[in-house]
């Protein structure tokens, strides 16, 4: 079955489109008289933010673009034509509407954003597509559908796999005549393939072009060659890497690719460590265990500098003239590019050499054929503990600096050393300083130090503390980086007596929470007054402290809620981002204007506060049962809508909401009203309900002709989503019951009648089956008949129902007619009667049979009448 369904579906898929869109039009005449066509020419997954490709639709992060083409049967395209967009999910909208108009070259282009919760994905054991389905329709055909899934959770396809390879594992330096073919393969979590998405690709050495583009098997192929310079020489580490432009997160892979010269044997050690994914890296050094390990590569050539292939080369390992560890071949014979590549695994063994001592007791490593053996390479294997963690040192020759524009400066040293003390070469030391001026990259030199100078930038912002940070992250242990930190003062000698300090109200004082389509951020200031209310200009550290902290709250940078300002002319300002909760920014400032490690003044205040985003969401609701009949002839039920924003926060007090009622076909009217605007935080007049933020209550009025009816019942607001002028304000709505809301009824009266009560199947004549015409009438509340309304009945006994003219029988419901009279037939059959005696003159007796008949009005109240007997008999004393 699974085979035959993707056999199936491997035959609809439109060529031009990979595996995404079905086209199932067909051709209808226009108004022009010609034939159209609808082509659908990209449906491409983007990412909500910035509209990148990636590699499915997950709700919540990426959607689903659609480009479509509206042409006559002569290929011209037809402009200002309106092609209808639906699917088949819980939500979500089209970000030009469902109804879209071609341009002059008869094109649409309608992005489809899932409903934050969507979850429709296929699943391969079945022969139908259960994934979202989105459908194109120009008038009444042709249609084209649309098939992808949609993912719930970024967890459910991420994260993702990156496999890359290559087809030759040696080219020469010979400026591209020889090259690699570095293929990419991309699959997400449930190993579905991630077509028209674009890798990232960069080598240490040679040339590769910096983006691919994956195919429909999630592949991509890249040549990489070299650019014939001399730098070129070694191994080239390509790194394939794709980041997810959504969920913010990247995988990399990569594949190495010896660049050799004309030697006759070369050897290469490069120790390398891998990542949870199996994805490598070259690093440093050897660690015993599985931390990292050594990757041996040894190539050879011909006198010509051609590489010879099918040649066998051996590695060995030794310590102290002593064989050691294991070598793992990735092929014995030298391959197409005349290369062995080998892993050395130290087994969990420790192999360091101890300079004291005239052997060596690390681990050295030659490679040989015949009688061609190359140089040995060594290197030492750590054990963890006995090297890492390193230690960072960061010293200064210096605590004060001016501010001079550089002419005073710092003296800094770096000191990267592991667990036994020896310097770490060539390490690279990552810089950053609060003020002043600090180079961004250093790098350790053979005694494992790296100097650097700290300066001023000559501005008065710089004045104050500078936190001056080193550090260093070594490859294996990317979660655990090794830093150090000092101070340096910037100082300024001409400075004024603090007084007070004060917290004015922010502008503007009122933000909304993110996304929330409106000004997210403002800033926060404190000022600073001396003792005749001036405004102090020296340069003086500000404290900012949330508290408390709304949800997604912060001061200047993500997860920031405490931070130091240093003020200009007086004032310091910090700025403050919306979360998504809303209330009121509550801050405290304080600072130690002489720096003698006290805080001299301080204050709080509430300058901002945060107010709910615009609606994003409106879910609609009723309670049926709660309908009151107010008096003449009319009846009224309560309706809610509950409105909040992207963040489920209740929306703002006295948000507009709008309703309308209309019938559902094949009903042209609807005898209903409903009040057409109501506020949220309304009162509910029906049922008494107090008021609810992010709630709006409205009433709906309707007559007794409707009882039964189907009513499209529509509620919307004026929502967070961008109009075609890029304005926040489109409209947002839903419908009660999916459009078809049943109008209630309140219970009046169901009676039952009958042509017959009793009947005896021996008298007058012998009959073998009776057949009882039934009347059900159903009046309202008010004694008005109920019209068109189903009515089920039930009868004990009854062998079957059988149709009354005019009186059409589904199953054993039957509709009501203008009089509210429902009418059907029960047939019963000789056998009802049961035997009860047979003497021994062989006449028989019968038991009597009293068959209850009930009828129910199948309309919310449901209304069940009084049961209506039958009496049966059979009088007879003949024998069957």
């Amino acid at each position: 079955m699974k085979y035959s369904k993707y056999l199936i579906i491997s035959i609809l898929i439109c060529s031009s489109l990979v595996n995404w869109v079905c086209d199932d039009r067909v051709p209808d005449d226009t108004q022009s008289g010609t034939k159209s066509t609808i082509d659908v020419i990209e449906a491409q997954a983007i990412a909500d933010e910035g509209g990148d490709r990636v590699g499915e639709v997950v709700s919540g992060y990426s959607s689903m673009r659609i480009v479509a083409t509206l042409k006559n049967e002569s290929g011209q395209a037809f402009n200002n034509q309106t092609i209808s967009f639906s699917h088949n999910g819980q939500g979500g909208d089209f970000s030009n509407g469902a109804n879209a108009i071609t341009d002059e070259n008869g094109q649409v282009i309608n992005v489809f954003k899932p409903n934050s919760s969507e979850q429709k994905v296929d699943a391969t054991t079945t022969p139908d597509f259960e994934g979202l389905i989105v459908t194109l329709t120009y008038g009444t055909s042709p249609t084209v559908k649309v098939e992808f899934n949609v993912y719930q959770e970024k967890e459910d396809v991420w994260p993702y796999t990156l496999n890359v390879s290559s087809d030759v594992d040696n080219i020469k330096l010979d400026n591209g005549v020889t090259t690699a073919q570095i293929t990419a393969k991309l699959f997400n979590k449930t190993n579905t393939p991630l077509h028209n998405v674009i890798l990232l690709f960069n080598s240490n050495k040679g040339y590769i072009d910096g983006e691919g583009t994956t195919d429909s098997t999630g592949s991509v192929t890249m040549t990489f060659q070299d650019n014939g310079d001399q730098e070129d020489i070694g191994l080239a580490n390509i790194v394939c890497s794709f980041e997810h432009p959504a969920f913010s997160a990247t995988v990399s892979d990569s594949a190495q690719v010896t660049i050799g010269t004309d030697n006759g044997l070369t050897l290469q050690i490069f120790p390398v460590t891998y990542d949870e994914t199996g994805n490598t890296a070259i690093v440093g050094e050897d660690i015993s265990g599985s931390v990292s390990y050594t990757l041996l590569i040894a190539t050879v050539t011909d006198t010509s500098g051609n590489v010879i292939s099918g040649i066998p080369i051996t590695f060995t390992a030794t310590s102290s003239n002593v064989s050691v560890g294991s070598i793992t071949y990735a092929n014995v014979l030298s391959n197409t590019n005349g290369q062995v590549v080998a892993e050395f695994d130290d087994g969990g063994n420790v192999y360091t050499d101890n300079p004291g001592t005239p052997n060596y007791e690390g681990v050295s490593v030659v490679a040989y054929f015949g009688d061609k053996v190359t140089d040995p390479q060594t290197f030492n294997v750590y054990n963890e503990d006995d090297v890492w963690p390193y230690s960072l040192y960061l010293t200064k020759d210096t605590d004060v600096i001016q501010l001079d524009g550089g002419e005073t400066y710092a003296n800094l040293a770096a000191r990267l050393l592991n667990k036994l003390g020896n310097p770490i070469d060539n390490a690279q030391i990552a810089y950053s300083a609060t003020n002043g001026y600090i180079n961004a990259i250093g790098y350790t030199d053979s005694t494992g130090v790296d100097s650097i100078i700290f300066t001023d930038l000559g501005d008065e912002e710089d004045l104050g503390v500078s936190d001056i940070t080193a550090t260093f992250i070594h490859p294996g242990y990317v979660d655990n980086p090794i830093s150090d930190l000092l101070q340096i003062y910037i100082e300024d000698p001409s400075f004024q007596s603090c007084a007070y300090i004060e917290i004015p109200t922010s502008s503007p004082s009122h933000i909304v929470v993110r996304e929330g389509g409106g000004t997210e951020s403002t800033l926060i200031r404190a000022s600073l007054y001396d003792d005749n209310d001036n405004l102090i200009n020296t340069p003086t550290l500000v404290r900012f402290v949330l508290n408390p902290i709304l949800d997604g709250c912060y001061l200047e940078e993500p997860a920031v809620f405490d931070t130091s300002i240093y003020t200009v002319n007086g004032i310091a300002s910090v700025s403050v981002n919306s979360g998504t909760e809303p209330g009121p920014v509550r801050i405290e400032v304080s600072t130690d204007c002489d720096l003698d490690g006290n805080v001299d003044l301080e204050a709080n205040a509430v300058p901002v506060t945060i107010v709910a985003g615009p609606p994003h969401f409106i879910y609609a609701d009723w309670n049926p049962g709660g309908t009151i009949h107010p008096g003449g002839g009319i009846y009224q039920t309560q309706v809610s809508a509950i409105v909040k924003d992207r963040y489920h926060n209740p929306v703002e007090d006295s948000t507009y909401v709008y309703w309308t009622v209309a019938p559902v076909e094949p009903n042209l009217i609807v005898e209903a009203e409903i009040e057409g605007i109501s506020l949220t935080f309304n009162e509910g007049e029906i049922d008494d309900a107090s008021p609810i933020h992010g709630v709006a209550f409205t009433n709906l009025t309707y007559h007794p002709p409707a009882i039964g009816k189907l009513g499209r019942i529509t509620v919307y607001t004026w929502g967070d989503d961008l109009n075609d002028d890029g304005i926040y304000g489109d409209s947002i709505g839903t419908v009660l019951d999916d459009g078809e809301a049943i109008f209630p009824f309140i219970p009046g009266l169901v009676e039952l009648l009958t042509d017959k009560s009793y009947h005896d199947f021996s008298l007058p004549l012998p009959t073998d089956s009776v057949t009882i015409t039934i009347t059900a009438m159903v009046t309202g509340y008010y004694g008005n008949p109920v019209v068109n309304a189903p009515v089920a009945f039930i009868a004990d006994g009854s062998s079957e129902f059988v149709e009354i003219s005019g009186y059409p029988l589904t199953g054993f419901t039957v509709n009501t007619d203008e009089d509210g009279m429902a009418l059907i037939g029960v047939r019963y059959h000789k056998p009802i009667c049961s035997l009860s005696n047979e003497d021994d003159n062989g006449e028989c007796t019968y038991d009597d049979f009293t068959s209850n008949i009930s009828a129910t009005l199948l309309v919310p109240v449901i209304t069940t009448s009084q049961p209506l007997p039958i009496s049966l008999v059979r009088s007879g004393k003949d024998c069957d």
